[in-house]
């Protein structure tokens, strides 16, 4: 027997199937290069530096314990802190009362909400806020 009739010629199903595998394959290659080009380029711009932590008063509620002062805490570097302590305090002298929290951690480029609670009223005015201070993970 002959090569020939072991081996028919693939179908022209079979051959169009075979072209659109070699088209996906393609795309995927395309894809998988694109990404590991977009980690290299952010694993080589992005680091170094350090977090860039801002705190912003959203909003002042009054709850059956006290007053809660609604924060968002805002990482605007492009390195990840861990353990950031926050601290906000009403009024001033003998008479101000501090209320803190620890946020775990805050991701680079990233908004963390917390509530720091108060047992006296809490005005934007009267509210100092302050971080103070953080880990590198």
């Amino acid at each position: 027997m002959s090569d020939q009739a072991s081996n028919p010629p693939p179908s022209p199903a079979a051959r169009k199937a075979g072209l659109i595998e070699w088209i996906l394959a393609a795309l995927s290659a395309l894809v998988i290069l694109g990404l590991a080009s977009f980690l290299l380029v952010e694993a080589l711009t992005k680091t170094g530096s350090h977090p860039e932590l801002t705190l912003r008063l959203d909003a002042v509620r009054q709850t059956s314990d006290g007053f809660v002062a609604d924060v968002t805490v805002l990482n605007l570097g492009h390195a990840t802190a861990a353990e950031v302590g926050i601290e906000g305090t009403v009024g001033s002298g003998q008479d101000a009362v501090s209320g803190s929290v620890t946020l775990d951690y805050a991701p680079a480029q990233s908004q963390s909400p917390v509530a720091l609670v108060f047992d006296r009223p809490v005005t934007p005015e009267t509210l100092a806020l302050r971080v103070l201070g953080y880990r590198d993970p």
